[in-house]
């Protein structure tokens, strides 16, 4: 799972619209703000949701830091599309 999947925005959303989103996140799933009564997720799934939330937003949030994982997600795409060349059979 991405960066931009963690906190559900476009690779191209601007940096306004991620501190946004990771602020509504934050304000959503932070083990501060949930009640007892919110039993879909367990303690530690939440602690774990929180921390994937924040390094995203640590990455997404910087200019220098989003360009470099942008670059690394890029080449993992790349890596992954192998185009399969047919083979020439001549007789």
């Amino acid at each position: 799972m991405t960066h931009y999947e963690i906190l559900n925005v476009s690779e191209k959303a601007s940096t306004a619209v991620i501190k946004s989103t990771y602020r509504l996140l934050m304000r959503a799933f932070h083990p501060d703000y949930l009640s007892d009564s919110s039993d879909d997720l367990t303690t530690q799934q939440t602690v774990e949701l929180v921390k994937a939330i924040n390094a995203a937003y640590f990455v997404l949030s910087h200019p220098g830091r989003r360009a470099s994982y942008d670059a690394q997600l890029a080449g993992e795409r790349a890596a992954v599309y192998v185009p399969q060349i047919p083979q020439l059979v001549i007789h």
